[in-house]
């Protein structure tokens, strides 16, 4: 009879280990085989789903990174080939997204909203108008109030706090509003500072997101924000579309330089990588790609490596400057689908959020506005109150008229009305 020695023999410990590495080895590979075959944009060029631009709806802006072309910008999609959807971008005369309802220098009431795009992406309601949550806000607020309220939405895709608060700086003296709401997701807490610039890069038409201001950047130190086709107009997408023929040029040509520019900026995950584990980045970090991801420099959504924004000279100077103009600005925390579903203001990707949380509400010497200390709970659907769930939690209709009333309630119950 074999005693304790030889259970727990060298041999046996290595049998064992061996047999733990192999199990590992199969379900890594087994989940490899899931993925390339459920989710083959993570792998094939040739299954991008592409989104274009006839021409670029952002305008270089080198203090706090980008503007919106007033008017309508023609889009479309395309998928295996063939123009699936034709579509409008809108921004506004002022060159921000949603509507602008009523005079601003006549309202009893003047408030400017900062934001990501949660705050800038529209949707469109019955009449064709774009609405974003802050033009809820304003209706909420009349209503709430009774007196005659202008909100002005200076929010911008892609932009973290720290250009938030670049812009706030600028667009507070400039307006002299009576208070400002800097709306913010849990994301936007490590969104690096970048500037997005259009024009002739390497022969083409292009926009380009760099990490400095800069009117030229190379494409070595820059990436591609989205395809810009300029001769991809409305009457084209819309024959393509009808057509649905796979091998048009135009169609062609849009997912070649998506192909390009994914290669430059976004590579695609390799199924037979030995230098990653799909499976554990998908366990551990929510992203089976996120190895690819966090490889990308630069990148259309980069990231600082800030501890505390205390670190920041420029965020610091920006809150000096705004507690000297003496407008009233409250810093909002819009919780998104899963925080809202769980019942957890923030879902923190790392300890670094939790710090960088801490010192905002030391930089605004005020504690940050909780959308979970503002709404009755728990909401009822919490998926309805995104656009296209579960795929993107931008807020939808339902979201949009949510986000509104909750960020009523912080004015109301902050005192900020009075």
């Amino acid at each position: 009879m074999a005693g304790p020695s030889a259970r727990f023999s060298p041999a046996n410990l290595l049998l064992g280990l061996s047999a733990f590495l192999l199990s590992l080895a199969g379900a890594e590979a087994a989940y490899r085989y899931h993925l390339y075959r459920t989710e083959p944009a993570r792998f094939h060029p040739s299954k991008l789903h592409v989104d274009y631009f006839q021409q670029s709806p952002w305008v270089y802006n080198e203090d706090y990174g980008w503007d919106y072309r007033p008017g309508a910008t023609q889009g479309g999609s395309i998928a295996g080939g063939a123009v699936v959807s034709c579509w409008r971008w809108h921004a506004n005369e002022r060159g921000n997204v949603g509507r602008i309802k009523g005079s601003y220098s006549e309202a009893d009431l003047k408030l400017l909203v900062f934001g990501d795009s949660w705050t800038s992406q529209p949707r469109q309601l019955a009449d064709g108008t774009n609405v974003t949550w802050p033009d809820f806000l304003q209706d909420e607020l009349e209503a709430r109030t009774g007196r005659s309220v202008h909100v002005v939405n200076f929010a911008r895709d892609a932009s973290g706090l720290l250009q938030m608060l670049d812009m706030a700086r600028i667009k507070l003296p400039e307006w002299q509003p009576d208070l400002a709401v800097i709306a913010f997701i849990t994301d936007d807490l490590t969104r690096a500072r970048s500037w997005r610039v259009a024009g002739q890069f390497d022969g083409a038409e292009r926009v380009l997101t760099s990490l400095s201001p800069n009117r030229q950047p190379k494409l070595d130190v820059a990436a591609e924000t989205a395809i810009v086709q300029p001769d991809a107009d409305e009457s084209w997408c819309r024959q393509a579309r009808l057509a649905g023929i796979e091998d048009d040029p135009i169609a062609t040509s849009i997912e070649q330089r998506r192909r390009q520019a994914r290669g430059r900026g976004s590579p695609l995950a390799d199924p037979w990588s030995t230098s990653q584990s799909f499976l554990f980045d998908a366990i551990v970090r929510g992203n089976p790609t996120h190895t690819n991801i966090a490889r990308l420099k630069p990148a259309q959504n980069p990231r600082h490596g800030l501890e505390s924004f205390s670190q920041d000279r420029k965020m610091v100077e920006a809150f000096e400057a705004i507690r000297q103009l003496e407008i009233p600005v409250a810093l909002v925390h819009l919780a998104y689908y899963a925080e809202i579903a769980m019942g957890q203001e923030v879902i923190p990707t790392s300890a670094r959020d939790t710090s960088l949380w801490r010192s905002l509400e030391q930089l605004h010497e005020e504690p940050i506005r909780r959308t979970l200390e503002h709404v009755t709970l728990p909401v009822e659907n919490p998926e309805e109150l995104s656009g296209d769930f579960p795929r993107d939690h931008h807020p939808s209709m339902r979201g949009l008229a949510f986000y509104g009333q909750m960020v009523s309630e912080v004015l109301s119950r902050g005192g900020l009305l009075d």
